[in-house]
Formats: C-alpha cells, sequence, structure tokens
C-alpha cells in the first residue's frame, strides 16, 4: 500500500482551516487590560533594577579608572 501525501495534505489544510475559523468565531472580545497593566508595572520594575545594575557596573569601572590615574 503506498502512501499519498497529496491526499493526508489535504485533509491537513481544510482541517486547519475549520479550526482557525472556529477559533475567530467568538462574538465577545477578550479582556486583556489586566494583563497589559501588569506587563506595564513589570516593564518599570525591569527599567529600575536594569538602571541600577548598570549603574553599579559603570560606577566601579569609574572608581577603577580614577584610582589608576592617581597612581
Amino acid at each position: 500500500m503506498r502512501f499519498n501525501f497529496k491526499r493526508y495534505a489535504a485533509v491537513a489544510v481544510a482541517s486547519t482551516a475549520l479550526v482557525a475559523g472556529s477559533c475567530f468565531a467568538q462574538a465577545t472580545p477578550i479582556d486583556v487590560s489586566s494583563v497589559t497593566d501588569v506587563m506595564s508595572a513589570a516593564g518599570v520594575a525591569v527599567a529600575t533594577i536594569g538602571t541600577a545594575g548598570l549603574s553599579l557596573y559603570y560606577g566601579i569601572k569609574l572608581y577603577k579608572w580614577l584610582k589608576g590615574a592617581g597612581a
């Protein structure tokens, strides 16, 4: 028995189209405002921690540079 790729590919494409169509058939939109609020708040925290980390890193480099210039 030969395996017919074309026939199974056509079935796969047709079933994917049916599944995708049913996913977009919702009548009510999904409310994502709470998720975006949490992500915005987390973004502020990440930016603050990142700024502190970069300040520490470059502060140490500046200290070593100034210490080496005085010797």
